[in-house]
């Protein structure tokens, strides 16, 4: 089974747990899909601060971050854990970059665009989302089921407020819902987010 490659647990699997909501006007799959790809092509890059949290199916909850971040087209993320701990991760468009303060440790990994294996090419990748997900709007979400089989995750759910996403809420294949609310930024980002520096001291691990 392939892993998610896009944020090393804890600090970002993407997605939600869809409980039973109202059902949306008739909507079908062509038009759901048409609708979340334009909204896709229009968000070139965005900006937030976020809370994400962790919870087990029954609700209990694992784990609480808070931080900032910065996606920009074409794939690259800036994303910040800045509360209860520290760590960074960028991608610059080739590779990911996962850097545990405390730890000093640097993890590697290639870049994926497909977004069975890394949900954030959602938002910063250039395919067509039809190749990879079944659509459909349930109350005020989008609701994103991979078709590949051996997908990291189980469904993706996409919330938009005026053109920009306000929630990104992904449920993996052991049940844990990852659920990420993003709200206006209220710290200053780096001068060069997409940018990668490793310190000579830090233990460094390169996965394939």
């Amino acid at each position: 089974m392939r892993s998610i490659t896009l944020l090393p647990a804890p600090v970002i699997k993407i997605f939600f747990l869809f409980a039973i909501w109202s059902i949306a006007p008739n909507v079908s799959a062509q038009e759901a899909v048409d609708e979340l790809q334009q909204l896709l092509d229009q968000l070139n890059g965005f900006q937030s601060s976020f809370i994400q949290t962790v919870t087990e199916e029954d609700g209990y909850l694992l784990d609480e971050q808070e931080g900032i971040l910065s996606f920009e087209k074409p794939n690259r993320i800036f994303w910040q854990v800045t509360e209860p701990y520290r760590s960074i991760l960028v991608a610059d468009g080739q590779n990911i970059y996962f850097h545990d303060e405390d730890l000093n440790q640097v993890r590697i990994r290639p870049w994926s665009a497909n977004p069975a294996d890394n949900p954030a090419a959602v938002f910063v990748g250039e395919g067509n989302l039809a190749d990879y997900y079944q659509v459909e709007v349930i109350g005020s979400r989008f609701m994103l089921s991979p078709r590949a089989e051996d997908a990291g995750y189980k469904s993706l759910a996409l919330t938009f407020d005026d053109g920009t996403p306000t929630r990104m809420e992904l449920e993996d294949n052991l049940g844990q819902i990852t659920d990420i609310q993003f709200d206006s930024l209220d710290q200053i980002l780096p001068e060069h987010p997409y940018q990668f520096s490793i310190s000579v001291d830090a233990e460094v691990i390169v996965d394939d």
